[in-house]
């Protein structure tokens, strides 16, 4: 008898997806340390979203068709996440809904601005030897965290960093307040409506220079946690299906998405770059939602590996802090000149040894964290 995936509403229900997510965005982020894999030379104009892989309309149509899939997955990642933040959606008041989203996204955010800054000066200093340029680049990256601008942004000559990985904190912070307070104020008929209103404003200011503090991503993003929370209420995810059902979906979702993809037509949220507007971002949105429902039906798998995933997708909010502090911090591109000869081996290397830094630094602030509350509440015994 074949064994069937039971989906149930766990606290950890969304581990798997959220730790494979995690190993694919510091594996895509390492792609920029090594340009010469990812760029070859071409007549071709880079004119849509695929622009750093000049060569992707040049390799045969197989391999191409392959690389859109895995695309298709890089692109509806970051709206499955929004849509698990929809799923397990509770509504508040505006007061206590903002006041608990800062706790939980904004106050890790001025953590990872702090920590990024620092390490910036200490490991700018230690490679290059020079202060003065080590406070002026980590100036730089302060004020584009400060400003939590996603993009390097050059505002009267002067440049300023993009504020890396935990662009998505903002995000992610805006899409569910705003949603609280869309809930809080709409009627349920008129819901649907204001949130494609916002999502449109959101991807029209996508087309200004920047906007601060990612609330053009958060404004996206709506969507996305209207969808999760659109399908937790009418229980779509634990239903079987008819034939006709997936069928629907493949025509209507899979392929559409996977064209797009082979076409260069994406969502970059990151980079506020939305190719067909919000015929991209709604599409991707609906990708992200059965991407999550395979990945549901995957936590049949009990085993080491599978539990090991499970285990860095629970710690997923320390590692997207942590991988911030790595990705700017860490001047990768001076590690990478050790295997100008051989940069596939570069590639691995690093990308294994950034992963061993991450998880070492989580296992080590998850402990101290740990090990301080249990300090506070002893005090409180003996005070007591």
């Amino acid at each position: 008898m074949k064994n069937k995936a039971k989906i149930e509403n766990t606290l950890g229900m969304f581990d798997l997806l959220k730790g494979v997510g995690m190993l694919l965005i510091v594996f895509a982020h390492n792609t920029s340390v090594f340009p010469e894999l990812f760029e070859k030379s071409s007549t071709m104009e880079r004119t849509t979203s695929l622009r750093f892989m000049s060569f992707f309309y040049e390799i045969p149509i197989i391999p191409r068709l392959l690389f859109a899939i895995l695309i298709t997955f890089g692109t509806a990642l970051m709206p499955a996440f929004l849509s698990v933040g929809g799923y397990g959606f509770r509504k508040r008041t505006i007061g206590k809904g903002f006041k608990l989203l800062s706790k939980e996204m904004i106050k890790p955010y001025i953590f990872t601005v702090i920590g990024t800054t620092i390490c910036n000066v200490c490991l700018h200093y230690a490679f290059f030897r020079y202060l003065p340029g080590a406070l002026s680049e980590s100036l730089k990256v302060f004020l584009g965290m400060a400003l939590g601008v996603s993009q390097n942004v050059t505002i009267g000559g002067y440049t300023i960093f993009a504020n890396g990985p935990v662009w998505y904190l903002l995000a992610y912070f805006w899409a569910l307040a705003i949603f609280n307070v869309v809930l809080n104020l709409t009627s349920d008929k008129f819901i649907p409506h204001v949130v494609l209103v916002i999502s449109a404003a959101g991807w029209l200011l996508s087309y200004l220079p920047f906007t601060p503090w990612c609330i053009s991503q958060g404004m996206v993003g709506v969507v996305y946690v209207y969808m999760g929370y659109w399908v937790k209420k009418n229980k779509l995810i634990g239903r079987d299906y008819t034939l006709k059902d997936k069928l629907l979906v493949l025509f209507l979702i899979v392929i559409p998405n996977v064209v797009m993809c082979s076409f260069g037509f994406i969502t970059e949220m990151a980079d506020n770059v939305y190719s067909l507007g919000p015929v991209t971002y709604i599409e991707n949105g609906l990708m992200g939602i059965v991407f999550v429902y395979l990945f549901l039906h995957l936590n049949v798998f009990r085993g080491k590996v599978s539990g090991t995933i499970r285990t860095i997708g629970r710690y997923s909010l320390y590692i997207m802090c942590i991988h911030t502090v790595d990705m700017i911090a860490i001047p990768w591109y001076k590690v990478s000149e050790f295997f100008a000869t051989n940069q596939m081996l570069g590639f691995c290397v690093v990308y294994f040894v950034r992963l061993a830094i991450i998880f070492l630094a989580v296992f080590l602030v998850v402990n101290i964290s740990k090990h301080s509350k249990l300090l506070v509440e002893k005090r409180k015994v003996i005070q007591r």
